[in-house]
Order: C-alpha cells, then structure tokens, then sequence
C-alpha cells in the first residue's frame, strides 16, 4: 500500500481495523524517511502474512511495538 515511498515521513492509521486483512507483506517497504508512524488498536497483524513490513524503514526505528 505505502511500498516504496520514500518520501513519507508521517503516517496516521489509527482508524485502520485489518482485523479480516490476510497480508501486510510490504505495505511499509522501502518507507526510507517514515519516523512518525501512528497505529491504532485496530490494526491488527495476527492473522496476516507481515513479511518484510517494516524492512527500508530507516535504521533504527521501533515500530514492531505498534503492531498487534
């Protein structure tokens, strides 16, 4: 969905329910520049494929806690 966009570096998807969502492989790909990421609690990975979500993100950011 956000897969190579580099130039994103804020991003609210706290009204985001992906509760019945079967795959989040790559939906943050590549999002060089994302250091403000908000998620809701609603956004849900249990039951989705999240290969390679987080990788490109820059280097030392902590987003695995905001996922479900």
């Amino acid at each position: 969905m956000f897969r190579n966009c580099i130039n994103l570096s804020s991003l609210d998807l706290s009204s985001f329910d992906t509760a019945n969502v079967q795959s989040l492989s790559y939906i943050f790909y590549k999002c060089g520049n994302l250091t403000d990421l908000k998620l809701g609690e609603r956004f849900v990975t249990t039951n989705a494929y999240t290969s390679f979500m987080f990788d490109g993100c820059p280097a030392g950011a902590d987003y695995q806690h905001l996922v479900h």
